[in-house]
Parts: structure tokens; C-alpha cells; sequence
């Protein structure tokens, strides 16, 4: 009979796992960034490491960033011959300290939450739906998983989302655009009931029909459809702005006799140096053993920060120039002149990894004849073999659609058959999926 007691056994087991090291994750992670990210990560690299420093000469370097003030002239320890003490680090720190984001919308709501007069169950499942909003401002999740982390009733769930779509902006909470709309115009008002009864009709503009329904002339529906479009159908998208968004060029681009070339942004990144007093110090008998075990890894990291931003500078100026010198159509004639380009044929013409061509162009933008465009718009898949990039296409239907008659639209069936004519096999489902991906409405929805 086989004994069924449990037991304890140690097994050995063979097996591979690649482990990136932490200074080429730093690596990865700094090619990635965009120059604004770029800047404040280095700043906050530079508060953290007395090893680092701005080397002279580079104006403006990490200066001109949103909070930055000509009280930090003299933020790096040491800077203007002074040696490092004690009360100066402290009142660098408190400068610091001073710098302000924006404020996130979760920030914006519980503040007005701690003026409410709510029982305890009931704020504390504000506070978690406060947190729960995405970036529109839209409450994610069903309400019973909010009861659930917050222990509580869904009564109290309820009550709580209410007093929530209470706050400023107006519409947050909803769970959807309807309950958005509705929560800043007020079910009674002839708005919130068309919005109520008849969103459906009034997205295909069906006026007559919103009118019969409700008994009303259809002068006051479209009336009531002004007031409906000055709604914010997404209230928390205000708040809490990206830093990325703030565009700013790694790159400049620039025409010669023959091509174009591409040059780095010296105006925008300062170089970082080792500071010297702390070299120094190493060598000197009187430094402590921990002191210099502790000035040695800041050395180091520092070592590997300025190596990582240089490679970057470098892989993006490699990547940037093939894709400029690929793509002297698009600078010469416009985006329908852009050609299919591949991050892979990039990959293997300079040598490198296709995941490393991607992070070299991701959140990167250029100075160039045509305007600031995005390294990464550079780049672009064949509609076909040997055929046209999709953003030439997209251009393409923009333009098309840019130059139609407003009173008879052209729908996407139409714009299949200028593209064929014109040599460009499309189905009228990508065609759509283009259009959407553009941000233009269909044709029914285009008429005046």
C-alpha cells in the first residue's frame, strides 16, 4: 500500500534567465525618455549626487525647466568656490522642496472632500473613487469593488459617488458619457432629456425626431444641442498634464547643398561632469573609510549617468540621420511623399537591435524645414509590398477629404475608389480605420 504522508524534497532544476544589469537598464530607460523627462530626471539626479555637477559654460543646460527661479543660482554644492557645510545643503534642500507640480485631479478632489461633512464609511469610499478615476475623469470599476476595499455598504458606495459628482470639475464621476453630460446639465432641463432619452438620435442628428418625441419645435432641439456641445465630455483631462507633453526638439535638422543632415540641440541639455573636490577625496588620508565607501558609489553612478546620457545622444543622432536621409521626400514635398520604413531595415543598417531603434525614436521630436514633427512619424508600415506608406495614405485621405464638397461628402466607399484610381488598393474598412485614426467623422456626420 503507498504511504500518502507528505513530505519534503529539495529538487534541483537546470535553467537559463537573461538579467539585464542595472546600469544598462538605466541605459534603456534613459534612451526612451523625451528631453523634457530627460531634464528633470537629471535634476533630481543632481540633487541626490554631490559626486555630479553642471559642467561651466553650458547656458541655459538644466535651467528654464517649470519651477526653476534664479534663487538656485547657487544649488550645486560647492558651486562659486564655496566649500560644502552643513546649513548650506539644508537650505538647498528646503529651495528644493519648494518646487511644485501640477496638481493631479485626485489631489483637486480630495480637497474639496475634506470640506464635506461625511460619515466615516461614506468618505472613506469618496477618497477610493477619487482614486479611481482615469485620466477623463470617469470612474473605473464597478462600485461593488470599491464596498469591498473600503469595507463598507454599497449604500454608502452610492451615497459617497454622489457627493463625489457634487465636485469640481463638473461630470466628474460619471460612469459614462451619458451620466457625464447629464450630471452638468440636470435630467429636467430640455438638454439633459434629450441627452437622457435620445443620445442615440442626436449623435446622427436626427432633430425632427428628437422634436416629435419630445413636443417641441425643432429650433428649440438645436438649441438645446448649442448648450450640449459647450459640456466637457471629459473633465478630468485638465489636470495633471503629462511633463511630455511639453514639447521640446532633441534634434535639429538642416539642409545642405546635396541632402539633409541632423545635429544634436546644443541649447536644450547641459553636459554633467564629476565634481572634482570629491575625487579628491579619496586620495586624501583624513576622509573617513565610510565616507569614502559612500563617495565611491556616488562616483560610480555618476560615472554611469554620463555615460548613459552620452550613448543616447549618440544612438538618437545615428537613428535620427537614417531616418532623415531615407525619408528627403518628405522634407522636399510633404507627408505624401513619406515612404515606407521599417524600424527593422533601420535596425540593420546601423547594427543594432530593432527594440533599440523603437526607444531611440519614442518621444522624440525634431527642428526640421517642415516644422517640429516626431522622429518616430519618420517611420511608417507598407500598405503593401513595394507599395505606399500608411502615413502617406492617411495623408492622402486627409487631403482628399480637406478639399471635398461640405454639402456632399465624400464616404469612405468613395474614397476607395479615388485610391484605386490612383494605384492604392485599399478595403473600405481600413479606409474607416484610417479616417478614425485621423480624428474625422464620417461622412454623414461631416454634411453642412
Amino acid at each position: 500500500m503507498t504511504s500518502l504522508t507528505p513530505s519534503l524534497t529539495i529538487t534541483p532544476h537546470l535553467t537559463h534567465r537573461l538579467k539585464l544589469l542595472p546600469e544598462v537598464r538605466q541605459a534603456l530607460f534613459i534612451l526612451q525618455m523625451s528631453l523634457p523627462d530627460l531634464k528633470v530626471y537629471l535634476r533630481e539626479e543632481l540633487a541626490q549626487n554631490p559626486a555630479l555637477e553642471e559642467a561651466e559654460g553650458n547656458a541655459p543646460g538644466l535651467d528654464g525647466i517649470e519651477g526653476q527661479s534664479a534663487w538656485e543660482e547657487d544649488e550645486s554644492v560647492g558651486e562659486g568656490g564655496g566649500e560644502w557645510n552643513e546649513e548650506r545643503e539644508r537650505k538647498r534642500l528646503f529651495r528644493m522642496s519648494l518646487l511644485t507640480k501640477p496638481c493631479s485631479l485626485e489631489e483637486h478632489l480630495l480637497g474639496q472632500l475634506d470640506l464635506l461633512d461625511l460619515p466615516e464609511g461614506e468618505r472613506a469610499a469618496a477618497r477610493e473613487i477619487a482614486g479611481s478615476l482615469d485620466a477623463n475623469g470617469y470612474l473605473v470599476g464597478p462600485l461593488e469593488l470599491i464596498a469591498d476595499r473600503c469595507r463598507v455598504k454599497i449604500g454608502e458606495v452610492e451615497r459617497a459617488l454622489s457627493a463625489v459628482q457634487t465636485l469640481d470639475p463638473k461630470g466628474v464621476g460619471a460612469r459614462n458619457l451619458q451620466e457625464c453630460l447629464l450630471i452638468q446639465l440636470g435630467e429636467d432641463s430640455p438638454a439633459g432629456l434629450i441627452v437622457k432619452n435620445y443620445l442615440s438620435d442626436l449623435k446622427l442628428k436626427r432633430f425632427q425626431k428628437i422634436a416629435k418625441g419630445l413636443g417641441v419645435s425643432v429650433q428649440e432641439v438645436e438649441k438645446a444641442v448649442q448648450r450640449i456641445r459647450r459640456l466637457d465630455p471629459k473633465p478630468g483631462r485638465n489636470f495633471d498634464v503629462p511633463k511630455s507633453a511639453w514639447i521640446v526638439p532633441d534634434l535639429v535638422v538642416y539642409r545642405t547643398r546635396k541632402t539633409y543632415r541632423v545635429r544634436h540641440n546644443p541649447s536644450e541639455l547641459a553636459a554633467l561632469e564629476i565634481n572634482a573636490r570629491y575625487q579628491k577625496y579619496l586620495t586624501e588620508k583624513a576622509v573617513p573609510r565610510e565616507t569614502k565607501r559612500y563617495l565611491r558609489e556616488k562616483l560610480r553612478s555618476g560615472l554611469q549617468l554620463i555615460e548613459a546620457v552620452k550613448k543616447r545622444r549618440e544612438t538618437v543622432e545615428k537613428v535620427a540621420g537614417f531616418a532623415v536621409r531615407e525619408q528627403a521626400g518628405f522634407f522636399e514635398k510633404g507627408p505624401s511623399a513619406l515612404k515606407a520604413l521599417r524600424f527593422e531595415e533601420a535596425a540593420s543598417a546601423l547594427g543594432i537591435h530593432k527594440s533599440t531603434v523603437w526607444r531611440a525614436a519614442a518621444n522624440k521630436y525634431m527642428e526640421t524645414p517642415r516644422g517640429i514633427i516626431e522622429l518616430k512619424s519618420l517611420f511608417s508600415s507598407p500598405l503593401s509590398e513595394a507599395g505606399p506608406s500608411t502615413s502617406a495614405v492617411k495623408s492622402r485621405i486627409r487631403d482628399l477629404i480637406a478639399g471635398e464638397d461640405k454639402k456632399a461628402p465624400l464616404s469612405d466607399e468613395r474614397l476607395v475608389d479615388i485610391l484605386r484610381s490612383e494605384g492604392i488598393p485599399l478595403a473600405r474598412r481600413t479606409a474607416a480605420k484610417y479616417r478614425e485614426a485621423l480624428k474625422i467623422l464620417p461622412s454623414y456626420l461631416r454634411k453642412t
